[in-house]
């Protein structure tokens, strides 16, 4: 029988697709590495790669944060830069970010704030060096964009935890120095003390394990395609936000299903996913609150999910170790590590 010609470059297609690998971003997972634990004495590089840190008090404050778990202070030559809305340019932040790791005195890095710049810096840093050096590296909301690219670039295990001028409260340095010192695992993160927000609730029972990955929804949003994005097969995908109405963050979770991203993930544990500030659950007759945003995605996603967990920008939040194996169950609404982040 005799093929017509729409067939023929149908197979021809489906031949070239079958015998040609496909680039999205992070297409391979490293060899997991695990950096050497932080002890008491130890001294910490303080590097500003994201927003300008206009108030020099603020020094002050990591000062005193860092020294409720024994740690002491080395700030990056330009850590108190300024470039627009920037803590320095991209070449001046990196550089300081590679400092840090080529000092054999600096044993861990804590960035100031987050804000907006680490994904600007990104080509700029020292792979190489971060691996042949592997330190603990710390930070969340933008720095999301450099824990994950150091992961996926390295190996390399990294931490969504509080900046160095967050406030650091004892539930979240209980949870600092459970992971990032002692190199704690087994046991089910401890329920949140405050209310979350959304509310705790079960989308898509379920229980799996996987790679520990994600942070911030627009970081993950903003980095996807490229070669700094995370691997997200067979991954837990923890995810937070804030300042974003229920339709961006539709938006973005959107995007990473459109993407094949999170086609791929085992679960999603979603922490606090707040809207603007004054932002009422309906603003308007019929629209969707943030939590019937979650529902209606998890749906879709068809992959254990739950919401209500202490990660994000809340008063008390957990250490998350980026590339370390976890467990979900959805239906308790709990995670655990099931190795240990540091040596």
């Amino acid at each position: 029988m005799k093929m017509s010609r729409r067939e023929a470059l149908h197979l021809g297609m489906i031949a070239a697709a079958s015998a040609t690998p496909i680039a999205m971003g992070s297409a391979t997972t490293l060899k997991t590495i695990r950096p050497p634990r932080l002890n008491e004495g130890d001294l910490v590089g303080v590097i500003s790669p994201a927003g300008v840190t206009s108030d020099p008090l603020d020094l002050d404050i990591a000062r005193s944060n860092l020294a409720l778990l024994g740690l002491k202070m080395k700030v990056a030559p330009h850590a108190l830069e300024r470039y627009g809305y920037l803590g320095g340019t991209d070449k001046q932040r990196a550089q300081d970010f590679n400092q840090m790791v080529n000092e054999d005195s600096v044993k861990g890095i804590v960035c100031m704030r987050g804000g907006y710049g680490t994904t600007r810096m990104l080509e700029y840093v020292d792979y190489g060096a971060f691996r042949r050096s592997p330190k603990v590296v710390w930070g969340f909301s933008d720095i999301t964009g450099l824990v994950n690219a150091l992961n996926v670039k390295t190996g390399v295990i990294t931490f969504h935890a509080p900046t160095a001028t967050s406030n650091w409260g004892p539930y979240d340095l209980e949870s600092m120095r459970k992971v990032m010192m002692l190199g704690q695992y087994g046991e089910p993160y401890p329920a949140y003390n405050g209310e979350p927000v959304p509310v705790a609730t079960t989308l898509v029972p379920g229980r799996v394990t996987g790679r520990l990955v994600g942070g911030n929804l627009s970081l993950l949003a903003a980095v996807g395609g490229s070669e700094y994005a995370p691997n997200l097969d067979g991954a837990i995908v923890f995810i937070e936000e804030i300042g974003e109405d229920p339709y961006r963050v539709d938006r973005m979770l959107t995007q990473l299903w459109l993407d094949g991203s999170l086609r791929r993930a085992s679960g999603i544990v979603f922490g606090a996913l707040r809207p603007r500030a004054g932002q009422v659950p309906e603003a308007n007759p019929g629209d969707w609150a943030m939590l019937d945003v979650l529902a209606d995605r998890a749906k879709l996603f068809g992959i254990p999910c739950f919401t209500g967990f202490p990660s994000g920008h809340i008063a008390d939040q957990v250490t998350m170790p980026i590339g370390t194996r976890a467990e979900m169950n959805s239906e308790e609404r709990s995670l655990r590590l099931l190795d240990p982040a540091v040596t």
